[in-house]
């Protein structure tokens, strides 16, 4: 699933659909642009979220996704440091092949890697909640 993407994206959007459609996935591209209440909207009904893109840094939709209490699988490679210890648990991958085995396992065990995601939901809100962030700026500002 994608949210939207720019014009160029057309052909792997396409690309994707077509996958989804020979594999008998239950899935869709969601092509349209969404907003923040029908994000909101699509974080709770997502039990997996998989980031496999190039690069990215904690982005909020990953951070909204720990929040809701999704399954958080990424890319070793996207080096999310801050969320690579006991606060947090994910599933890196180091290569996109390794990908449909790990998503494999999550499904047969969705119960078991739900209840060891529930932590994220604490994780994050300690490393990224606007007090956390007011309180770091604070900290280097030095501001009482």
């Amino acid at each position: 699933m994608m949210t939207y993407a720019p014009e160029e994206y057309e052909t792997y959007q396409r690309e994707i659909e077509t996958s989804i459609l020979n594999n008998h996935i239950h899935g869709c591209v969601m092509k349209e642009y969404l907003n923040y209440v029908q994000i909101q909207e699509l974080h709770s009904v997502t039990s997996i979220h998989v980031t496999n893109i190039l690069t990215d840094a904690l982005s909020a939709f990953l951070q909204e996704q720990m929040l809701s209490g999704s399954i958080i699988i990424y890319g070793k490679w996207l080096h999310y440091d801050d969320i690579e210890n006991e606060n947090f648990f994910a599933l890196p991958y180091n290569h996109i092949n390794d990908l449909s085995g790990i998503l494999i396992e999550v499904i047969n065990d969705l119960d078991n890697y739900t209840k060891l995601s529930v932590k994220n939901r604490n994780g994050i809100i300690n490393l990224a909640s606007e007090q956390t962030v007011k309180n770091q700026w604070n900290n280097i500002l030095n501001i009482d």
